[in-house]
């Protein structure tokens, strides 16, 4: 997918994520220290 890491670890502030797995089904998770939720939406959620 093209990441690139750096040898030593540093902090990244506010993640939140979602997996999105081979049969449909997602898990999403968020950072519970900052305010923010992982959300996923389909294409009939862009649809006006």
């Amino acid at each position: 997918m093209g990441f690139a890491f750096n040898e030593v670890p540093h902090s990244i502030g506010n993640v939140q994520a979602i997996q999105i797995n081979p049969d449909g089904s997602n898990y999403g998770a968020a950072d519970s220290s900052r305010e923010g939720c992982a959300m996923g939406l389909d294409e009939t959620d862009y649809k006006s």
